[in-house]
């Protein structure tokens, strides 16, 4: 009679079979292939994981060296659909109800925001509106964590549009670093619901570095560097969404009686958080692309649809950077996004070319969708009392920004009647 079941008997074969050695012997090269050279620490653990089929080879356990054997199909194969899987976190805010004192520029910064993670000065009901409301959103230009929450130029605005109009306004900075457009038109989505009077839209830079980063590379198998795979940004997500409670909950720092450890990129100087002069770095590329990403264009497109159907007036602001052929070479010593966190740079003609491209797309786009824009990119000088970096502002910066934001704003409010401007 056919055994009942005959599972172990192939196993059994199948353990011995002499490919085993063959398939672990190609797991361990493939590492090999694609072993980090910029990073010790993950060359290392490239080496050590996709050789653990291979060593549990020589031990004696026939079910040891069956499960090494598929765990390292599944690394193999987690590897090589990274590329092909795209996930994003779509709404993000900072952590809320932060208090914390930074210092910059030499003078102690207060940094708070409420209980939506938003900054805004005084705190607001979001449910009750008592005054002309506007949501700024960006990246880090916008969300100035390293400056006072009464010296940020949305604060400054707020505080100039009130006087300007004798009546309240409203200007709630919603800002996260790192964000792009797609997330702008996520939040936006989400703030409806709080009646918005006006938008406005501050992007550009760290799309152009999404853009630069998917296009350009020095190692052909980059894209499948342990690092960047599936598993290890699911480690990374284990440590942000699980564990990260649980250290804020156990590990909190309630001397100031806040409710969240803030990030650590929140308690520093921003003059010592990059590596700067990145337009040195060894290897260096020159990139011009014929057009802004994709992405760029469609959720750009998103916005001004969101903002049209529901009757909300949104504004572009174009992009303030220090990629200006005025800027000297002092002051190109502080760049450090060109692009960030990478192993190479690209040429200041690119970056230039890069930063015009998008500021010239958001100008040609509020233009053939009659959308209101502020063109502040160009009233914005490159240099290091502006910009503590590439484009992040000084608290002068911030001051200048709103110098040159408010007024456009109060042409455009006066422009489609929403308020009256005082005598």
């Amino acid at each position: 009679m056919p055994e009942k079941n005959n599972v172990p008997s192939i196993f059994e074969r199948l353990i011995k079979m002499p490919w085993r050695w063959l398939l672990s012997g190609l797991f361990f090269g493939f590492g090999i292939i694609i072993f980090d050279p910029d990073s010790l620490k993950w060359g290392v653990a490239t080496l050590l994981l996709y050789g653990v089929s291979l060593v549990c080879q020589f031990f004696k356990f026939q079910v040891l060296r069956l499960v090494s054997l598929w765990f390292g199909i599944f690394i193999v194969m987690q590897t090589l659909l990274t590329p092909y899987i795209r996930y994003h976190i779509e709404y993000r805010a900072l952590l809320p109800n932060i208090d914390t004192t930074v210092q910059t520029e030499g003078e102690a910064q207060t940094i708070t925001t409420d209980e939506m993670g938003f900054r805004v000065h005084p705190r607001i009901n979001y449910n009750q509106k008592k005054g002309f409301r506007i949501f700024s959103l960006g990246g880090s230009t916008t969300e100035q964590i390293f400056i006072d929450d009464q010296k940020t130029w949305t604060y400054l605005l707020q505080e100039s549009l009130s006087k300007e109009f004798s009546e309240p306004f409203e200007v709630v900075n919603t800002g996260v670093s790192g964000t792009r457009v797609r997330n702008h038109f996520a939040k936006l989505k989400r703030l409806i619901q709080y009646e918005p009077d006006m938008a406005i839209i501050l992007a550009g830079v760290n799309d152009w570095n999404k853009q630069i980063t998917d296009s350009v590379r020095i190692y052909k198998m980059e894209p499948y560097f342990l690092r960047k795979s599936l598993l290890a940004k699911a480690l990374q997500g284990i440590d942000v969404f699980f564990l990260g409670p649980l250290k804020s909950k156990f590990f909190r720092d309630d001397s100031r009686g806040t409710k969240n450890i803030e990030p650590e990129k929140q308690t520093k100087n921003p003059e010592a958080t990059r590596k700067k002069d990145s337009l040195r770095r060894s290897v260096e590329f020159s990139w011009k692309p014929e057009d802004v990403s994709d992405e760029f264009k469609v959720y750009l497109k998103k916005i001004q649809e969101t903002c049209e159907e529901k009757k909300i007036l949104c504004v572009l602001l174009t992009q303030p950077n220090g990629y200006q052929e005025s800027a000297n070479s002092d002051y190109k010593k502080l760049f450090w996004m060109t692009p960030p966190f990478a192993n190479f740079t690209l040429d200041f003609e690119s970056m230039i070319y890069l930063a015009n491209l998008y500021n010239n797309h958001i100008r040609s786009f509020a233009k053939q969708n009659k959308m209101p824009l502020c063109d502040i990119a160009n009233n914005l000088e490159a240099s290091k009392e502006i910009f503590y970096d590439d484009c992040h502002f000084t608290v002068k910066g911030a001051q200048m920004v709103s110098e040159f934001v408010s007024p456009c704003l109060a042409d455009i409010l006066e422009k489609n009647k929403l308020v009256v401007r005082s005598n």
